[in-house]
C-alpha cells in the first residue's frame, strides 16, 4: 500500500524483485474514498508503530 495522504492510496500486489518486474502480472487499485483510505493508514500505523505488539516465539 502507498498512501500519499489520507485521501488517495494505491493498494496492490506488486513486488520489486526482478522476476516480478519482468514476468509476473501484478494488479493494483487506486482508492479515493477518504474514509477507507484513512482506515487503511490507521491500520498500517497500528501494525508498524512503537506500540505494536509482535508475537514472540515459544
Amino acid at each position: 500500500m502507498i498512501a500519499t495522504d489520507r485521501h488517495i492510496a494505491l493498494l496492490g500486489s506488486s513486488s520489486l524483485t526482478g522476476r516480478a518486474l519482468i514476468d509476473n502480472v501484478e494488479i493494483g487499485v487506486i482508492l479515493r474514498d477518504t474514509r477507507t483510505v484513512g482506515r487503511l493508514v490507521d491500520h498500517l500505523h497500528r501494525l508498524t508503530g512503537p506500540e505494536a505488539r509482535y508475537p514472540r516465539p515459544g
